[in-house]
């Protein structure tokens, strides 16, 4: 019985906590958006490996297409 009741006042805690949280979004107007960075660091092969660092970069740069975010590389040396 006491189990029962600990898990009822865990799930309207949690509920609790939601409904808070989305009133506070609602109710604090617009959040204005923010530019998204990614940085991308390659592996000692750098760029042009036919492997794996290759294939990150060409997903970073799709990811810049499609979603607008600004990217940044660097290739150690």
């Amino acid at each position: 019985m006491k189990k029962s009741y600990t898990l009822i006042v865990a799930v309207v805690i949690i509920a609790i906590v939601i409904i808070a949280g989305v009133a506070y979004v609602l109710l604090s107007g617009t959040v204005a958006p923010t530019a998204k960075k990614i940085g991308l660091i390659t592996g000692t092969g750098g760029l042009g490996d036919k492997s794996f660092n290759d294939i990150a970069y060409a997903g970073a740069l799709r990811a810049e297409d499609d979603f607008g975010i600004e990217l940044d590389y660097s290739q150690p040396t």
